[in-house]
């Protein structure tokens, strides 16, 4: 995966000239207009893909240049180091990783957002925490297909199978027991009788269930970031 570093913006900047024609400078101005402007060289400016805006002079930023194998040149890409960073699933060169990054990082906005106050949220919550791994059993059935299709190119183009197309067959199956894993992933229910002896202290009665809630994330959380990949 591509290195993100983080730099300062430096005076990035070139002496603005005519172009070959003659016409026009490097400022984009035509001749005329540019021998009237009071500015011998011209900034060259990043910009942030994140925001959209300009990153400027003395501005810390980040940038990554991700490349699509070891041979090539990665396309450098700019954001401020106050913008959110690149994820995982937006630096990979290999489409199959990318899926299975992209449903790791959905799944982890889904579990951030849930929250239990009351016994009575308790089945929901448990039901929600399945749904999310059921989605994420579904989308890793994407990246299944992927390796399959993959492999299945090579063995076609080569007319036989492969080592390549091995390889890549044993990760679609190692998916795919990852993808059942989380698709029969069940949630361990609250047991009320735990709470029982608190009676109406509502701020134990809270914690409990926040313990319970965060213990079933964490289950949950193991499936989804113990990649065989």
């Amino acid at each position: 995966m591509a290195k993100v570093h983080t730099v300062t913006a430096f005076q990035g900047q070139r002496k603005c000239q005519n172009s070959p024609e003659g016409t026009y400078g490097v400022c984009g101005q035509p001749k005329a207009v540019h021998d009237t402007l009071d500015h011998p060289f011209m900034q060259v400016p990043l910009r942030c893909e994140s925001c959209g805006n300009p990153i400027n002079i003395g501005d810390p930023y980040k940038w990554v240049a991700p490349r699509a194998h070891r041979a090539a040149k990665g396309i450098k890409r700019n954001r401020h180091l106050t913008c959110p960073s690149w994820k995982s699933s937006e630096l990979t060169s290999s489409p199959h990783l990318a899926t299975i990054y992209a449903a790791q990082e959905d799944a982890e906005v889904s579990l951030a957002m849930l929250s239990v106050s009351s016994i009575d949220e308790v089945e929901d919550v448990a039901i929600q925490l399945e749904e999310i791994a059921g989605e994420f059993a579904d989308q890793l059935q994407s990246a299944v297909e992927s390796y399959e299709e993959s492999a299945s190119n090579i063995e076609d183009g080569f007319g036989h199978e492969t080592y390549q197309s091995e390889e890549l067959r044993q990760k679609s199956e190692d998916v795919q027991s990852w993808a059942d894993e989380a698709e029969q992933h069940q949630v361990d229910r609250f047991d009320a009788s735990d709470i029982e002896h608190l009676e109406d202290d509502d701020e134990e009665i809270e914690a409990a269930l926040e313990d319970w809630l965060q213990g079933q994330i964490d289950n949950l959380t193991d499936i989804i970031y113990n990649s065989p990949v």
